[in-house]
């Protein structure tokens, strides 16, 4: 019950001083031992006549002036305008911050915007690039393809006319040595003519019954450049050559190839030059030389190892006995002039 009183007063002396229109304050008065115990417990216990107890609590504000609530209502005022301003500020932060959002989210969906293009434009360049690549590939494969098909006809072309070249060749060259002539009895006979790869004239053979008796050569420029018989591919027997006039420049005996026997060479007029027997390119026994005019100019005896040997005859151009010089194997022994 006490402590409903005391509140209750408390409360009573609040109101009491909030509606004191009056500048004063309201005042309390406390003994000296009520002020003791008001400083050291922060309230102070009166009781009246009645006996009613009245609890005093210290306490800033009921001691306060009028000038302070004014202060107070000053600083609530201030506080609300600061609070005012601090919603405004806020508010227009927020708008700001909607603003800055908004034109945030407007650059990025231009450059999203931007950037789709851009792959789009890209993808488009791409494309086109792979198909003119690919038409370039196509082109070029195409062109390869036709340049191999005609490397290849060419080709076919070259080996066709190679063949016909060769088999012509061929042909010509066993017609050219099979020769040109007649048959006699399925055997050749009389004069066949064979001819080189440029179809000049190389050769003439005689066969009688089918026998090669006579071999004629010729030069390119068709005079004759040798005559004789051949006997299993050699030269065989009696051989003239000539030069490449025509002119018969020396005969020859051969025995299987080589010339063995008697060499004569002859001057241009056709009278016989030299003459003797020959036999592994030596020249043996006795050699005879002659004038143009056909009378005799020297004789003289060779030994097998082409030394001059015995007497050694010179004559005179009318025929008249010139000198005779005597050899030994080579040296020389003596002479005697006419």
């Amino acid at each position: 019950m006490l402590r409903k009183i005391t509140i209750c007063l408390f409360i009573s002396i609040f109101i009491s001083c909030s509606n004191n229109k009056t500048d004063d304050p309201v005042k309390f008065h406390f003994s000296k031992k009520e002020m003791s115990d008001l400083n050291k417990t922060g309230k102070v216990v009166q009781t009246d006549d009645k006996g009613v107890e009245r609890v005093f609590i210290y306490d800033d504000k009921f001691n306060k002036t009028s000038k302070k609530t004014e202060t107070d209502s000053k600083k609530t005022k201030e506080k609300q305008e600061a609070e005012k301003k601090r919603l405004a500020e806020k508010k227009a932060a927020e708008a700001k911050r909607l603003a800055e959002k908004k034109a945030a989210e407007a650059k990025r969906l231009a450059e999203k915007k931007a950037a789709e293009e851009r792959r789009l434009a890209e993808k488009k360049a791409a494309e086109e690039k792979r198909l003119a690549e690919k038409k370039a590939a196509e082109a070029k494969r195409l062109a390869e393809e036709q340049a191999i098909a005609e490397a290849k006809r060419l080709a076919e072309e070259e080996a066709v006319a190679l063949a016909e070249k060769l088999a012509a060749e061929e042909a010509a060259e066993a017609k050219r040595l099979e020769g040109e002539g007649e048959y006699k009895d399925g055997k050749k006979d009389g004069v066949w003519m064979f001819y080189d790869k440029e179809g000049i004239k190389e050769k003439e053979v005689l066969f009688a019954d089918g026998v090669d008796t006579l071999h004629t050569y010729f030069s390119s420029n068709g005079n004759k450049l040798k005559e004789g018989k051949m006997v299993d591919g050699k030269e065989e027997g009696s051989w003239t050559f000539y030069d490449e006039n025509g002119v018969k420049e020396r005969e020859t005996e051969h025995k299987s190839g080589k010339e063995e026997g008697i060499y004569t060479i002859f001057h241009e007029n056709g009278q016989m030059s030299i003459q003797g027997p020959y036999a592994n390119k030596l020249r043996i026994g006795t050699w005879t030389w002659w004038h143009e005019t056909g009378e005799k100019w020297k004789e003289g005896n060779y030994a097998d190892d082409q030394q001059r040997h015995g007497t050694w005859t010179i004559w005179h151009k009318d025929g008249s006995l010139k000198e005779e010089n005597i050899y030994d194997n080579g040296d020389f022994i003596s002479k005697k002039e006419y």
